[in-house]
């Protein structure tokens, strides 16, 4: 690269932007001067102790060289002070991890190795560390407190109970509970030592990996056993390492050798495109505006003294509709290239529940044989509430086999819409399907498959709706069992042999994504991106006759009735189960627009008939504006009867209002819905399939030609959001939302007759520290330039 880069940067763009070869070689180095010397070496074949490598990958490991890894937890002794101290200091994953376990134990703050409650913290964030980088065992062993830390992570013990083992000094001996099978460290592939000295002399065909073994420095010594892991065909997710602040930048890199002509088209701006970089002028202004610094601005607009406590009182409304910019974001399906011959490796389990098509099983099974795998099918009776007999039914068709990984086939039965009770034919069994697996003794990654739940653009509309619950599921899935989490796969309609090798390339693990759709024209990876507004290229829409708005006892409705009126509203229909404000309907009377107020609930069928069949002749209705769907009191841990307590009180009304558009000429149509749809958010899993299928459901009516916008709130300052649920969303990085600003931003969105948008104020802060155990770091990974500006919302 060129002179002057940042190694960071370079390392970045080298990890994000470039395809991984089966020739692979690790440099590594703080100083630009080391890495140089590294370079050179590894070029002219000489060694150096910057250099890993150079090998020849064993392609298509997935999670570690052939053999699997594993990882051993040592006992007590031998453990120099400081130990993980380095580790503690450059990684928040393990910072965070230490600290969570100090908590419970009591020694919040103490991180002496030499202890057992220390040792087994570090057991802990080691593991968890190695994790957020995509490195997660095939099996564990430990002895000691190291036992206790190898029960937790086969999903023996939760970590509250492992805690209380701990600080108890219990013998693991003593303790009744399910012990992970003792694996075979002579076929392991490589073994992670866990702790200084742990247990393990040599493991003659595996690599022996630890920070601890060398006498250099931790982070290095880190780095190294990932760079063999590798060269020898591993993926690690290295783009997980680069979490500094600042954050690293994309930047230009030499091609290859091997590349001689350029076949892409040109993205050119049109000539009269204007410019959005902002000069040194306007960031002196806006960082002014944004710091709220009334002097700062007062000097860049020169304005006279007398006139200063007129821009004091303007500045924070300014700044706050400076921030509204960062407040919307949208989901895409960003394009992958197509990885040379994927090689799958071991038995995979592919879980039916004997009512799917059988022609999409033989494609399934046919496409991950014919990509090195061999393959068991189980067909599993869902009606049958007895998890033991499931289980044992497990059991018998794997028959003592090591499982490599798990593609559940349970959500493509059925095919119609969702039950009522949100249960569907397959919801219920695809999250009991981990407790199976476990009873089963299954240790081995899981991916949930769905078929057109998902679109990817506008030449590929989702056809199943229903599917998209699942997309909510995952995220829950991922968070409350990450160490059976493999990742979401939405299949084509036809799984033909191009489908089949990149279905084979999703489940290697080539590019490290969780969350993609394959298609018979290429892979596709989700991403959560800015919603930066288009000039429009017609006239603004303007509203007329009709505007039906639900929840018109908020003050985000009486905000978007306001606006409603202003923008061309004859009548206002202000539906809710309490009245507004008496105030809020005289407001919009002295305004000139009639104004009804219908107090039913729109998940009553028949009482928004008829609240409907009362729409004066003369102002037919034109736009129905369901701003929000309600999160349920509750925060807490997945459980089928609050997930379909969520469904009932969130589906049907928004499906009543959706009919409208069969019988009205509608010119815009919005359902409003949770971010908790789209994102995962820690204890609100039992509200993520519904809110995900409102979302997708305005999908399926724009696909019909009615014009419907999907709008996924963060949290909006609201007295029923500081309770339950809602305000666990605030707790999870989603401060609220000012609802005047969340009125403003809902117009743009329909008066851009937007397709989609997430409208959220997001902590980047928080959502960067909690991205491991969130699953998010990709999802994330295409935005431009997160905020940090502080938070200063005033007024509503």
């Amino acid at each position: 690269a060129g002179p002057g880069l940042s190694p960071a940067d370079v390392g970045w763009s080298l990890v994000t932007t470039r395809s991984a070869f089966d020739h692979r070689a690790v440099v590594i180095g703080q100083e630009p001067d080391e890495l140089r010397a590294g370079l050179a070496a590894l070029a002219a074949g000489a060694p150096h102790p910057a250099v890993v490598g150079p090998e020849v990958s064993r392609t298509g490991a997935a999670a570690a060289p052939a053999g699997g890894a594993v990882f051993v937890f040592g006992g007590e002794g031998g453990h120099p002070p400081g130990t993980g101290a380095e580790l503690y200091g450059r990684f928040p994953v393990f910072a965070t991890a230490m600290d969570e376990v100090g908590e419970l134990l009591g020694v919040k703050g103490e991180r002496d190795a030499s202890s057992r409650a220390g040792l087994f913290a570090l057991h802990i964030a080691l593991a968890r560390l190695l994790a957020s980088v995509g490195v997660r065992p095939d099996a564990v062993v430990g002895r000691g407190v190291g036992e206790i830390a190898a029960a937790h992570f086969a999903g023996a013990l939760d970590l509250a109970d492992a805690c209380r083992l701990v600080a108890a000094d219990t013998d693991p001996d003593t303790v009744e509970y399910e012990r992970p099978a003792l694996p075979s460290l002579d076929e392991a592939g490589a073994v992670w030592e866990l702790g200084p000295q742990a247990m393990l002399p040599s493991a003659p065909a595996a690599l022996v990996l630890s920070p601890f073994r060398g006498e250099g420095s931790e982070v290095r010594e880190l780095l190294r056993g990932l760079a063999r892991m590798h060269t020898m065909g591993a993926t690690v997710d290295w783009a997980a390492l680069f979490d500094g602040d600042p954050a690293p930048r994309t930047v230009a890199l030499p091609t290859y050798a091997f590349q001689r002509q350029r076949y892409w088209l040109e993205n050119e701006a049109p000539a009269d495109a204007v410019p959005t970089v902002e000069t040194w002028a306007d960031a002196e202004f806006w960082d002014a505006v944004a710091g709220t610094d009334t002097a700062a601005l007062t000097r860049a607009l020169e304005v006279p003294a007398e006139r200063r406590e007129a821009l004091a009182e303007l500045l924070p409304a300014l700044a706050t509709w400076r921030r509204q910019r960062e407040w919307r974001y949208r989901i895409v399906w960003k394009p992958l290239p197509d990885p040379p011959a994927p090689r799958l490796t071991g038995t995979w389990l592919v879980v039916t529940s004997g009512d799917e098509e059988d022609t999409t099983v033989a494609a399934v099974v046919t496409a991950l044989r014919g990509h090195g795998a061999e393959t068991v099918v189980c067909a599993l009776d869902t009606t049958v509430p007895d998890g033991e007999a499931r289980a044992r039914r497990m059991s018998e068709a794997v028959a003592g086999r090591p499982v490599a990984g798990v593609l559940s086939l349970l959500a493509l039965d059925g095919g119609g819409t969702p039950d009522d009770d949100g249960r569907g034919p397959a919801l219920a069994p695809t999250v009991e399907l981990f407790e199976t697996l476990r009873r089963a003794g299954v240790e081995a990654p899981v991916w949930p498959a769905t078929r057109g739940g998902v679109s990817v653009d506008p030449g590929d509309p989702m056809s199943r709706p229903e599917q998209a619950r699942f997309w909510g599921l995952g995220g829950a899935l991922a968070m409350e069992q990450p160490h059976r989490w493999g990742g979401l796969v939405d299949l084509p309609e036809r799984l033909d042999d191009r489908a089949g090798r990149r279905l084979a390339a999703v489940l290697t693990g080539a590019y490290g994504e969780v969350e993609v759709a394959v298609r018979g024209h290429g892979r596709f990876a989700r991403r959560l991106v800015r919603d930066v507004p288009m000039a429009p290229t017609a006239p603004a829409r303007r509203l007329r006759g009709t505007v039906l708005i639900t929840g018109a006892a908020t003050a985000l409705a009486a905000h978007t009735a306001r606006w409603a009126a202003g923008d061309g509203a004859e009548h206002l229909l202000l539906i809710d189960t309490a009245p507004p404000a008496a105030d809020l309907v005289a407001e919009l009377s002295a305004s000139g627009v009639r104004v009804s107020v219908a107090t039913v609930d729109v998940a009553d069928a028949e009482a928004l008939a008829a609240a409907v069949a009362g729409i004066p002749a003369e102002f037919p209705l034109t736009a129905v504006l369901h701003l929000t769907a309600p999160l349920a009191a509750e925060a807490g841990q997945l459980e089928m009867a609050r997930i379909e307590r969520e469904w009932a009180a969130t589906v049907a009304g928004a499906v009543n209002l959706c009919a409208l558009g069969s019988d009205h000429e509608l010119s815009a149509l919005v359902l409003g819905c949770s971010v908790v749809g789209v994102l995962p958010s820690p204890g609100l899993g039992n509200q993520a399939p519904a809110h995900a299928y409102l979302s997708a459901l305005a999908q399926e009516c724009r696909a019909r030609g009615v014009p419907a916008t999907s709008v996924c709130w963060g949290s909006i300052d609201d007295p029923d959001t500081a309770v339950g649920a809602a305000k666990q969303l605030r707790t999870n990085g989603m401060p609220a939302l000012p609802q005047r600003s969340a009125a403003a931003l809902l117009r743009q969105a329909v008066m851009a007759d937007t397709a989609s948008v997430v409208i959220a104020d997001i902590d980047w802060t928080w959502m960067a520290a909690h991205a491991p155990e969130l699953g998010t770091r990709r999802l994330f990974e295409d935005l431009s330039g997160p905020t940090a500006t502080p938070h200063t919302h005033r007024g509503r």
